[in-house]
């Protein structure tokens, strides 16, 4: 029987062996020494004896056996050698005995590298083992500003309170997102029965995700699934479901699950160029809504008199009945519950054949995301930024074009190197406004430094902060409502108590609304769907390039201020001049970072949605959760849990 295993393991090697070298893929095992070698390691932790997950062995600690293996552990030398007959006699024993003795291994980014035992894991994985046991190094590299690098972080603050290895993910924060989305604050501890429901409940997602879904590294990318399923299906239900229940749920959310670790798939639809055209052929295959009366339903999660916000979406609503009068029929909600009336409006928004539904905020995305799976035929958008989901659309505006200008005025105008800014929330969006700002400043005046207040925390008087601190010269709120007096509102000056506006950055939904309903009439939205590239999750976020967002001034600016910031403006806008680009220093917590260390860099689109780090001359401190308002606790909830 040994003999036959062997035999059989080694093909299953030889055909790895393969498949690694015709993907350009390294085809034996990974050497930790190796890796070790281009990097620092700043502590080592014993974790005592572990189940190491089978899928997240990656290798061996020292090169000397590495050829014996394949990729996967399988075995690939001759069946006449030493080396088969003693994995025989293993592969007898543990049928036999099981498996008597741990094997000695380094955790390194996850991923564990076997110092003693490389046998044993291979007859261990061949036998169909999901872990092994081992005595585990946890070798912790210095942290650095990457995608990798934030996660692993992220993981070890998890595994404090919940030591386990077996939910992996490749966006930074995924553990907190997790959190939220079984119940738990990060604060909370976790008992033994929360980690076995949590090990219980990922195990049945694994098992049916691997049945559904086919991608080219499926166990790298099943956490990542795992916390998407969870933005659609409630996790207490997990362990009552059967599994074919789960595969059923599975099975309708495919596509947007094969997005999963790959940021290719997501198309920011940056100009209004990007949305496909139809071309001859294109009217038979889509032929768009011709004369059909569009029916549209925008949902609000608050009113106009109380939100800058749906201020301006309702003023791109009253531009979009404008432009198209008696061929589209709107109705827009407000004030919507976004935890128990918005997933009955939605439903009846699709029941009542609704061709394009907007929500109009980020707390109703996970709704929204729920509504498009379960209503395929009806086109969802959500106003939001970087949703990757195959089944809803996204848009946003590029506000940070116009804040960058801004902090150009900002920067020609100070005189004391102290200059105000207001914010909402610490979310992506945010902080590239912020960035953008202080790249202008620092643009014109090196020496000055940005003072963020944060405008949802409760009981912050944040003019009276400026007033104490004699800062004068203030960006503030990039949005006005119905009932506002706009004092600070635009890029203004404060002295006395009283305010002179500068400079008034605009938003243009109707802009964004039209072209939208525009590429539904003429067949063009549906098109984008069947590109052919690869791409399946769409992003409108669009700026001054289509007038979505724009920067007005007033008389006060000096005349050659104006010329210079309406020239950069138009390169801006014709594509020539990138605001994040050249040499950029940041700062992530504590941490000095270099964002791009070279003038010739630009930095790319995708890591504008993903900001979580601040410019080097900016000062502030992020609110606690405690600290918010309500509404902004929701708000920001939102964000973490998706």
């Amino acid at each position: 029987m040994g003999l036959g295993d062997y035999i059989k393991a080694r093909r299953l090697g030889e055909a790895t062996y393969k498949e690694q070298l015709n993907a350009g893929k390294y085809p034996y095992l990974q050497v930790l020494e190796e890796i070790l070698s281009k990097v620092t390691i700043v502590s080592e932790r014993n974790l005592g004896t572990i189940e190491i997950p089978m899928d997240r062995v990656r290798g061996t600690y020292a090169a000397g056996r590495r050829s014996a293996f394949a990729a996967d552990f399988m075995p690939l030398l001759e069946d006449d050698t030493e080396f088969a007959e003693k994995w025989i006699f293993l592969c007898d024993s543990l049928k036999d005995e099981g498996l008597r003795d741990p094997v000695k291994a380094y955790e390194f980014m996850n991923y564990y590298y076997i110092m003693e035992g490389n046998k044993r894991v291979s007859v261990t994985r061949y036998l169909g083992a999901d872990s092994i046991p081992g005595k585990v190094t946890r070798l912790v590299p210095r942290f650095e500003f990457t995608r990798e690098s934030l996660c692993y972080y992220e993981y070890l603050d998890f595994y404090k309170k919940c030591p386990e290895n077996y939910l992996v993910f490749n966006e930074p924060g995924s553990y907190t997102k997790l959190n939220f989305r079984i119940g738990k604050r990060p604060e909370d501890e976790w008992t033994e029965e929360d980690r076995d429901t949590l090990k219980s409940s990922f195990y049945r997602f694994r098992n049916a995700f691997r049945a559904v879904v086919q991608t080219e590294d499926p166990e790298n990318i099943v956490g990542d699934a795992f916390l998407s399923y969870l933005n659609v299906y409630p996790y207490g239900a997990i362990l009552n479901k059967s599994s074919m229940e789960l595969q059923k749920e599975l099975q309708a959310m495919k596509e947007e699950l094969q997005l999963q670790g790959s940021r290719k798939n997501v198309r920011l639809m940056l100009d209004e160029d990007d949305v496909p055209k139809r071309g001859i052929f294109s009217f038979l295959s889509s032929p768009g809504t011709g004369s059909k009366v569009l029916r549209i339903d925008f949902i609000h999660d608050t009113d106009s008199r109380t939100s800058e916000a749906v201020y301006l979406h309702d003023l791109g609503v009253n531009a979009l009945k404008n432009e198209y009068g008696s061929r589209i029929e709107v109705r827009n909600h407000y004030s919507v519950n976004p935890f128990t009336d918005i997933y009955h409006l939605l439903g009846e928004c699709a029941g009542n054949g609704s061709d394009l539904v907007f929500t109009t905020s980020r707390v109703f995305l996970d709704p929204t995301l729920s509504a498009a799976v379960r209503f395929p035929k009806t086109r969802f958008l959500c106003c939001t930024l970087n949703a990757a989901h195959r089944y809803l659309r996204t848009y946003y505006a590029r506000f940070y074009e116009v804040t960058y200008l801004c902090g150009i005025i900002a920067g020609s105008l100070t005189k004391d190197d102290k200059i105000g800014y207001l914010a909402d929330l610490p979310v992506p969006e945010t902080m590239a406004n912020i960035n953008a700002f202080a790249l202008g400043v620092q643009l014109m005046r090196p020496s000055a430094k940005v003072h963020v207040q944060w405008l949802l925390k409760k009981d912050n008087d944040h003019l009276e902060y400026f007033r104490k601190n004699n800062i004068h010269l203030i960006s503030g709120r990039t949005m006005m409502n119905q009932s506002s007096s706009f004092a600070d509102y635009g890029l203004f000056e404060y002295e006395n108590g009283s305010m002179k506006r500068l400079a008034m950055p605009l938003l243009d939904w109707g802009t964004v609304y039209k072209k939208i309903v525009e590429s539904v009439r003429n067949g063009a939205y549906d098109m984008a769907d069947n590109t052919g590239d690869g791409y399946n999750a769409l992003n409108y976020w669009w700026g001054l390039s289509t007038g979505a967002v724009d920067l007005v001034y007033t008389k006060d600016l000096p005349r050659q201020t104006i010329r210079f910031v309406e020239n950069l403006k138009d390169a801006i806008r014709e594509g020539f001049y990138p605001v994040f680009s050249g040499k950029i220093i940041g700062k992530f917590g504590s941490n000095a970072v270099t964002i791009s260390d070279s003038h010739d860099s630009v930095l790319p689109q995708d890591e504008l949605l993903h900001m979580h780090w601040l410019l080097d001359n900016v000062e502030t401190r992020e609110p606690g959760l405690d600290e918010l308002t309500d509404y902004a606790r929701i708000l920001l909830l939102s964000y973490i849990n998706n």
